[in-house]
C-alpha cells in the first residue's frame, strides 16, 4: 500500500454525515462546485484556516450556508434551521474532507506534472527549465493589507 492509500485507508476522503436527520454523502467538491464555493467561503476562509469555526458561523452565517449548500447539495432552508455547533460541525467535515484531498491528492500529483515536465523540457533542450513564478505556483494564502 502507498502512503495516500494508507492515509486513505485511515482517514477515507468520502464519509457520511447526518444533516438535520437525512444521511449525506460528503466527499471533496468537484471542479464544477470550486468556483462558486471559494467565492462564497471567501468572507469566513480566515477564520476557518484560524480555526475559528464559531467566528465564521456567528459573523457570515449567509456565507457558511450558501457554502455548505454547494458542498452538500443540499438546501439552504436545511442548514437555516440547524444549531450553531451543527453547523459548525458541518462545516468542520468539509474543510477537513477537501484539506485532506488537496494535500494528499492535489498536492502530489501537481509536483509529480511538473517534475514530468521538466524531464521533457531538459530531454529536449539539453538544459533544466528556468523557474517560472505564477499566481497559481504558491502554497500559502497572499497576505491581507
Amino acid at each position: 500500500m502507498s502512503n495516500s492509500e494508507d492515509l486513505e485507508a485511515l482517514f477515507p476522503l468520502a464519509r457520511e454525515t447526518m444533516i438535520a436527520g437525512v444521511s449525506v454523502a460528503l466527499g471533496p467538491l468537484k471542479v464544477r462546485q470550486f468556483g462558486a464555493f471559494t467565492k462564497v467561503a471567501e468572507p469566513f476562509a480566515g477564520h476557518v484556516i484560524s480555526g475559528d469555526y464559531l467566528a465564521a458561523v456567528v459573523q457570515h452565517p449567509d456565507a457558511v450556508i450558501a457554502a455548505l449548500e454547494i458542498a452538500t447539495g443540499q438546501p439552504a432552508a436545511v442548514f437555516d434551521d440547524m444549531l450553531p455547533d451543527e453547523i459548525m460541525s458541518v462545516l468542520a467535515e468539509v474543510m477537513e474532507i477537501n484539506l485532506r484531498f488537496f494535500g494528499q491528492r492535489l498536492l502530489p500529483m501537481r509536483d509529480q506534472l511538473r517534475e514530468r515536465m521538466r524531464a521533457i523540457a531538459e530531454a529536449s533542450t539539453g538544459q533544466p527549465p528556468s523557474p517560472v513564478s505564477s499566481a497559481g505556483d504558491t502554497t500559502s494564502p497572499p497576505s491581507e493589507s
